[in-house]
């Protein structure tokens, strides 16, 4: 009994949680420091690229479709690459703000390579590339962290020649703010 008479109470249970998942599309870039494999000097480069995740509330892993663009241009060395994949990512989303992962890319790329080590003059040649490594991504405030990872590339430019550059990168990724949450 209340000073005024009596109050009744009521409750309906309503459904008021939220999925706590990452946005499903993110971009990145950044900076790379690859080992060509062919001369003998590291070159800079730059990817870019985009993703899709997945994500799955019963599973510690979080998958992602993913596409990225590599370039190494020539510049002052005896080599210039240049890749476009796209594959699968698989990262562990359970350490908070750190979420390491591996993924397996594979596209096309094209070689250029300058006179002396394969002939005269600038050549060039095109290989299917498959790409494997892993890294991890840093959260630093909501939808933006950082990145690092290395890449590991098998290219195969016919005959008995193969290449096994070794890129590793570092660079910025957003997540961008739509879709499922």
């Amino acid at each position: 009994m209340g000073m005024f008479g009596s109050v009744e109470g009521h409750s309906q249970a309503s459904y008021t949680a939220t999925k706590n998942a990452l946005p499903p599309f993110s971009v990145f870039g950044g900076a790379s420091s690859v080992y060509a494999d062919y001369g003998q000097d590291r070159q800079n480069g730059y990817f870019l690229g985009g993703a899709y995740t997945h994500n799955f509330s019963h599973i510690y892993v979080v998958p992602s479709l993913e596409l990225r663009a590599s370039i190494t241009p020539m510049g002052d060395h005896s080599v210039a690459e240049r890749t476009f994949q796209g594959g699968f990512k698989l990262e562990h989303a359970y350490f908070r703000r750190f979420h390491p992962y591996g993924e397996a890319l594979f596209g096309t790329g094209t070689i250029r390579y300058r006179a002396g080590l394969q002939g005269v003059g600038e050549k060039s040649d095109n290989s299917v590339v498959p790409s494997f490594g892993g890294g991890i991504d840093v959260d630093i405030i909501k939808d933006f962290g950082v990145k690092a990872d290395y890449m590991s590339s098998h290219w195969n430019t016919g005959g008995s020649v193969t290449y096994t550059p070794n890129a590793f990168n570092y660079g910025v990724y957003y997540r961008l703010p739509f879709g499922h949450r």
